[in-house]
């Protein structure tokens, strides 16, 4: 007996979710680029990086602004991070948060990674980061472009 309730309530549960899926909101992840002369430096590291964008759920239908959060990913990370928008979504459609900007750079160096520090060889990451990148994001994405 306890097999069959257990059965039926995970069966239950999967009709649940598999129909509730239709009725998600989903968020977009919009794949972007910056030109940087902060790195340009006599390494050959591209000054050019890649960055991921997370536009939640209804920004392309409002003209609603959003705070940002400005993810750094680890030494050997880069701007992909499998999985976050299904992640993002589902916290933001279940209120556990509300909506937000999420952006990451890819800084990820030909040596493997990044301190996000200055350097006269490799170029200035840290300026990248804090000028280039937010300028960038707050330019281009409905942020609200305060601390």
């Amino acid at each position: 007996m306890k097999r069959i309730l257990f059965f039926l309530l995970l069966i239950g549960g999967y009709v649940t979710d598999s129909y509730g899926q239709a009725q998600v909101k989903k968020g977009v992840i919009v794949l972007d680029s910056i030109y940087s002369e902060h790195l340009e430096n006599k390494m050959g590291e591209n000054p050019t990086r890649a960055i991921s964008v997370y536009l939640p759920p209804g920004y392309d239908k409002s003209d609603q602004r959003y705070p940002v959060v400005y993810f750094l990913h680890g030494f050997s990370g880069n701007h992909i991070i499998p999985g976050i928008q299904e992640v993002l979504d589902h916290a933001i459609n279940t209120n556990r948060i509300r909506p937000f900007i999420w952006v990451i750079s890819d800084q990820k160096t030909t040596y493997g990674g990044s301190f996000y520090s200055n350097s006269g060889v490799f170029g200035n990451w840290e300026d990248f980061t804090v000028h280039d990148f937010v300028s960038h994001v707050d330019k281009n994405y409905r942020t609200i472009p305060k601390k």
